[in-house]
């Protein structure tokens, strides 16, 4: 839990909803066998705690770079290679990160 202090009186708090993710990766019935992070911001926020519930799952790190309203990401680390991969991002706003991420891993042969 992260707290952040605003103008005036108010507070606000924000809650990760990894634990819940975990919980349903956990399941029987889910493919899911690794973790990718679009960039380097979400690796350093969250690959403890998904490194801790599935330490087996390989990781792969992707970068990406802004050119006006284009984004393209590539792969820095990792091999996504006959992958069920999950994208896991800190902040998400219109989702094209997430989008062009999943494409640059079923590049390489994600599933």
């Amino acid at each position: 839990q992260n707290r952040f202090y605003l103008s005036g009186n108010a507070l606000a708090s924000l809650y990760t909803a990894v634990p819940l993710m975990c919980a349903e990766l956990r399941k029987p019935e889910s493919k899911i066998d690794c973790v990718a992070f679009p960039d380097e911001g979400a690796c350093k926020r969250f690959s403890e705690l998904i490194s801790d519930a599935f330490p087996h799952w390989p990781v792969v790190i992707c970068g990406k770079v802004r050119d006006g309203d284009k984004r393209i990401v590539h792969i820095q680390d990792g091999n996504p290679e006959g992958r069920h991969v999950i994208i896991v991002d800190d902040l998400v706003q219109t989702g094209g990160t997430l989008h062009e991420c999943g494409v640059a891993l079923k590049k390489q042969g994600a599933i």
